[in-house]
């Protein structure tokens, strides 16, 4: 995978795609992240689905709810991620941290996003709960009138 130029010895050459430097190349380092970040986990949580205890229910549960931040974030941040020398890298070392049990990356990340994400939480039930009333107090329709044949039937 390691693309080197033979100048004066032996060193790296990066390779480029869209701004982003990387060591093993854009679509090997894209799909190591896909292979980490998302088919890893996803089959142990269907192992953790299937199996009697929950431990293993809510560490999948936080990786995903973690995950999903991570990638709302990247998202926003796309205009200037890839212009990070080494990015895609760090993307999959940081990935591989999340998922792996060993590691509980993601329950650390989940513990010191909580508070963030309650008080978040909170303001969202208070806006949702005010559009429900505002809805629920809008009057209601007009009342369809009958046409004049109907009318005439009920007298």
């Amino acid at each position: 995978f390691f693309k080197s130029k033979h100048s004066r010895g032996a060193s790296l050459r990066l390779t480029q795609r869209n701004g982003s430097d990387t060591m093993i190349g854009w679509w090997a380092t894209k799909s190591l992240t896909i292979s980490f970040g998302t088919l890893y986990p996803m089959y142990e949580s269907y192992k953790a689905v299937k199996s009697p205890q929950k431990d293993d229910d809510t560490q999948w549960l936080v990786y995903w709810c973690v995950f999903s931040l991570f990638s709302v974030l990247e998202f926003f941040l796309d205009i200037l991620v890839p212009w990070i020398p080494l990015y895609q890298e760090l993307k999959l070392l940081f990935v591989i941290w999340l998922a792996l049990p060993y590691t509980r990356g993601s329950l650390l990340v989940w513990e010191k996003a909580r508070p963030t994400l309650e008080a978040l939480e909170g303001k969202f039930k208070d806006k949702l709960k005010t559009i429900q009333t505002q809805h629920n107090t809008a009057a209601p329709p007009a009342a369809e009138k009958k046409p004049a044949a109907e009318d005439k039937k009920d007298e």
